[in-house]
């Protein structure tokens, strides 16, 4: 067929009480018409129900058969330039799938709430399919020994499932297939309560706290939590330890791996015996490529999704279950573009509406993929429908935690480069018989390639308002600095731990007024830093971290500083760093607390920055962010006291108390490392 600017796009479906059900495996025929030899391309629709094929600007035939049931033939012009290239088909299958309960007298009545120990009966019906076959599917292990049977002939399905023993939210899956392959699915959540039995004795009352209102942004947290936990060191590792250190043959169906085997003939570096180097750079770019931007139209969610939100919402099975979790995704992203599948972020979604005028571009430069034009401008898709979910906060802790100083004395030590009189490095020597010396080499040599001081010094202070302080750190003269982030980002979380007591208290309701206002103040500014660099350092930025910490990592380090063993670090790299701050009379803060700083500082701000907070108007949103992160805010403030000597828990009306605790981070630091040095020379 001849390949045009479109892509036609095709979505069969069926609806049954006023919901569309995708249908995966349908035969669809497209072809051109007009022309005296008509151009035919044939397939069959995705477990989503569509089906893409490239075409030019001509008219076109769209004809679907499923269960036996042909619809009317969909008629397509596409000659006008931007004409719609995509159509929704739907199929009426007749499809009904209701759930009873019988009463005492045998009889059924439609029920979705049952008492555990009721037989649910599900009945399922294709009404206009001759042909049909059912099955029914539950949760491994949501029922006790499932006793299932089948009832019926033809259209009709009927299936009886015994509920002795459980309770919760009970999942029903019911698939209709045809011979040729043709399958929707229909699923069904009923409630299972418990049974109440009569108990003799006293009765007690007990007060709780208020109740959760689901709102539609809390998959978004959820989402935020599990990309950092994809991005930890700890996965890192693993992933660096499998795909460079071990046999990579059960590796190749990760992601990571195509990645990382498509980046490997691009990046190059013009130096010798570099290799190993090169390697570990490319797969920790492809690493952080895969684990950071989020296909936001594909997020599946599960049972322990459901549970961590009970848990920190302190919300019944009842309330929130994997079913309200998809639901609530579904109405929360937006639709850009008129596409079916380009659905992004609300925030994303409203700078979308502003640069209306602009197509969206598959790629920086090479043309336009689904427009019919050629201009060299336009919206990136994958920035608007995949955000990379990292912020700088996180290296800049990292970088006050002395993980950049740490590699920086190793690598002068490396280069015979003394550091000071009396040198507690002298005696680092690294023999080339093992891995870390030759990676250190290729470190090295690439060093004119990363970024340096200068550059990242800027662009704290762009973000976030953040400066360094330092005999190496150069005079800055930023054009834009985000002066008012702190003060905002600390108002908030003062402001989240008065909510915190008061939501304790079960007496009162406590109020996310305060807490809305201050997080649309904080996404304001974090907006307004979003420019510039914004997109691609802090993701080249945090690809150099990661490299440092797994060369400090390496056992061959062990060997040459003094480090203490007994100490539990949850991530291998951080005894490294403290060991070298005590070597070099820096902070003796621990790392640790620097390292909360920025993992619990990252997850809060993406929350804010992506959460379209200028346009919600309902403290209920608010108060569900504070319960929901409350470890993560709670964790920030104590690390921060421990880091800086403030605390952002107390609230004070004294203004020189309040301008002190708003000063830099770096100007705290820099405090203590005095008083540090000057209590050493006391002693």
């Amino acid at each position: 067929m001849n390949t045009g600017a479109q892509t036609l796009k095709v979505f069969v479906y069926t609806s049954s009480a006023g919901h569309k059900f995708p249908i995966s495996g349908a035969p669809v025929t497209v072809t051109r018409t007009g022309v005296s030899i008509p151009e035919v391309l044939a397939g069959n629709t995705d477990r989503k129900g569509h089906f893409k094929c490239p075409v030019g600007p001509y008219q076109y035939q769209v004809d679907v058969t499923a269960f036996e049931i042909t619809p009317q033939p969909t008629l397509m012009d596409l000659s006008p330039p931007g004409a719609c290239a995509s159509a929704d088909i739907e199929l009426d299958l007749g499809l009904a799938v209701s759930t009873h309960v019988v009463d005492d007298q045998c009889g059924r009545k439609p029920c979705d709430n049952f008492k555990s120990g009721e037989t649910v009966v599900l009945e399922a019906s294709a009404a206009k399919v001759r042909n049909a076959n059912f099955h029914l599917s539950c949760p491994e292990g949501s029922v006790q020994s499932p006793r299932i049977t089948r009832s019926g002939q033809g259209s009709t399905y009927e299936a009886q499932v015994p509920t002795a023993g459980f309770s919760g939210v009970l999942s029903l899956s019911t698939r209709l297939t045809d011979s040729k392959g043709s399958e929707v699915v229909l699923k069904k959540e009923v409630n299972v309560l418990q049974s109440v039995q009569e108990v003799g004795g006293s009765l007690s009352a007990s007060l709780r706290r208020s109740a959760t209102v689901p709102t539609t942004d809390l998959p978004l947290w959820i989402v935020v939590r599990r990309s950092a936990e994809a991005l930890s060191f700890n996965n890192y590792s693993r992933y660096i330890d499998l795909l460079l250190c071990h046999d990579t043959t059960g590796f190749r169906d990760h992601p990571g791996f195509a990645e990382f085997e498509a980046l490997q003939n691009k990046r190059f570096m013009p130096f010798n015996d570099t290799d190993a180097y090169r390697l570990l750079k490319v797969a920790t770019e492809s690493f952080v490529t895969v684990h950071s931007g989020v296909l936001l139209d594909d997020v599946p969610f599960d049972q322990a999704d459901a549970e961590e939100l009970q848990r920190r919402l302190s919300a019944s099975p009842t309330e929130i279950n994997v079913g309200l979790l998809g639901r609530l995704w579904n109405q929360y992203l937006q639709r850009v573009n008129g596409l079916r599948g380009d659905q992004t972020l609300p925030y994303l979604a409203l700078i979308r509406d502003k640069l209306g005028d602009l197509g969206i571009r598959n790629e920086i430069l090479g043309g336009f993929r689904d427009q019919c034009t050629h201009e060299c401008i336009g919206i990136l898709k994958q920035k608007l429908l995949q955000p990379c979910l990292l912020e700088l906060i996180w290296s800049y802790w990292q970088e006050e935690g002395y993980l950049v100083q740490t590699m920086n004395a190793i690598t002068r030590r490396f280069q015979n480069v003394q550091s000071g009189i009396h040198d507690p490095l002298a005696m680092l020597e690294i023999d080339p018989l093992r891995p870390l010396n030759n990676l250190l080499w290729g470190y090295l040599q690439d060093e004119q390639h990363r970024l340096g001081l200068k550059r990242r010094a800027y662009e704290y202070d762009h973000h976030y308002g953040f400066t360094l302080h330092g005999k190496a750190v150069p005079e800055l003269r930023p054009a834009d600095s985000r002066s008012k982030f702190l003060e905002a980002f600390h108002n908030l979380l003062t402001l989240c731990t008065a909510f915190f007591r008061k939501d304790d208290n079960t007496t009162v309701i406590a109020d996310g007024f305060p807490i809305l206002n201050a997080l649309k103040e904080v996404h304001l500014l974090l907006s307004q830093g979003a420019h510039n660099q914004f997109g691609d350092l802090p993701s080249t930025d945090r690809q150099q971290k990661l490299i440092q910490q797994w060369l400090l990592a390496r056992p061959e380090l062990r060997e040459f500083l003094p480090t203490r063993i007994m100490v539990a670090y949850p991530e291998r790299w951080m005894d490294r760093v403290d060991a070298m701050k005590a070597l070099m009379g820096w902070s003796d803060t621990p790392v640790l607390h620097f390292h909360n700083l920025g993992v619990f500082g990252e997850q809060i701000l993406l929350t804010i920055r992506y959460g379209a907070w200028g346009t919600v108007n309902d403290p209920v949103r608010a108060a569900n962010w504070a319960r929901f992160w409350r470890a993560e805010i709670q964790g920030y403030t104590h690390a921060y006291r421990s880091v800086t000597g403030v605390d952002l828990t107390s609230e004070s009306s004294d203004p020189r108390q309040v301008s002190e605790r708003n000063l830099s981070p770096a100007i705290h630091l820099s405090r203590r490392l005095k008083r540090q040095a000057s209590a050493q020379v006391r002693r």
